[in-house]
């Protein structure tokens, strides 16, 4: 069965041919579509111009149209608006007679066509220039992405490097412990140095006045013992007799007394008193029971 589609008759007048001017008489008229209602054409009178009369008789015999003054309540989309009568499409016989052979279905179901085609554009229009806003949108919201994920980045580094420099405060702390320890010890370690410094200064000084005392004191005896007077005799204790000639002690080779070794074995307070003197000057303390410089007694000089 063939497919009934509705006419709009407003479609059907704007596709009507303009006039009955160039018809061709060998077409039959075709009948009207009963679906489409007819609208009465209304001719307008053309008024005869004659130069020859007058302006005065002009005006007497003009008439006043009477379909003027009517009314289009709904103005173009009322029926009593029709300008197929009115357009002059310029068409030439071959496409007149095209369009006069051709259906008001045909013409009906071209305008549907037209209008959706229309329709489809402009949507397409509509949608294309809604995609270029969503583009730009889009765009606008990768940029603020962008520099959203940038500052966090920023805030990611930045939080890095407030921990560094957290960690690099404290490790700062303990390597400020650390020197002030080891400058406190280095303190110490210089006293301890002076004092011993002191220490070996006053045993030096202690063990050269022991030493002269005991030579002195060794001359003494000497004269009690052998009866001789050793009065006006330098004697000079950094000099020694060696093969029957007084030499400086520098020149005299080790082992030419043997008998010194033998005396410096057998004086064991002599050895106490050097380890105890050693040990002062590592510990920088004085060893209870170090010999006085008023009460060492030397052993076994003769």
């Amino acid at each position: 069965m063939p497919r009934k589609t509705r006419v709009d008759p407003q479609a059907v007048l704007l596709f009507q041919p303009p006039s009955r001017e160039g018809y061709c008489p060998n077409h039959a008229e075709r009948p009207p579509s009963p679906e489409v209602a007819l609208v009465r054409k209304h001719k307008v009178s053309q008024p005869t111009k004659d130069p020859r009369s007058s302006k005065k008789g002009k005006d007497s015999k003009e008439q006043v149209d009477p379909e003027a003054d009517q009314l289009i309540p709904s103005g173009m989309w009322d029926l009593g608006f029709n300008l197929g009568h009115k357009i002059d499409f310029h068409f030439d016989k071959a496409e007149q007679r095209f369009v006069e052979e051709t259906s008001e279905q045909k013409l009906a179901d071209d305008c549907m066509e037209l209008a959706c085609q229309t329709a489809t554009t402009t949507w397409t229009l509509a949608y294309a220039s809604n995609r270029g806003v969503l583009r730009a949108e889009l765009d606008q919201v990768k940029a603020r992405f962008n520099e959203q994920r940038a500052d966090t980045e920023m805030k990611k580094a930045r939080n890095q490097l407030v921990a560094d420099l957290e960690e690099s405060k404290k490790e700062n702390q303990e390597l400020k412990k650390i020197v002030e320890a080891l400058t406190m010890e280095r303190n110490v370690l210089c006293q301890t140095v002076a004092e011993d410094k002191e220490v070996q200064k006053d045993m030096g000084d202690a063990i050269v006045l022991e030493n002269t005392r005991g030579f002195k004191k060794a001359l003494r005896q000497m004269s009690y013992f052998l009866k001789v007077s050793t009065e006006g005799i330098n004697f000079d204790p950094q000099k020694d007799v060696s093969h029957g000639e007084l030499v400086s002690i520098g020149f005299i080779p080790a082992g030419t007394f043997p008998n010194d070794d033998d005396i410096a074995k057998d004086t064991p307070v002599e050895k106490e008193t050097t380890k105890a003197g050693a040990d002062a000057i590592i510990t920088g303390e004085m060893i209870e029971g170090n010999p006085h410089t008023t009460d060492v007694d030397i052993v076994n000089i003769g």
